[in-house]
């Protein structure tokens, strides 16, 4: 069986636009989930 790695399109606190690999999804998911808490306290 073959592994596709998903594309996550991701919008960060400046409105950019993400696409990044299943693979750096899960390296950055800390990441993501401070920015996403520093967006939602704004």
């Amino acid at each position: 069986m073959k592994n596709k790695i998903k594309y996550y399109i991701i919008i960060d606190i400046k409105g950019n636009h993400l696409l990044i690999s299943r693979i750096y999804f899960n390296k950055l998911k800390l990441k993501m989930i401070q920015i996403n808490a520093l967006y939602n306290n704004d």
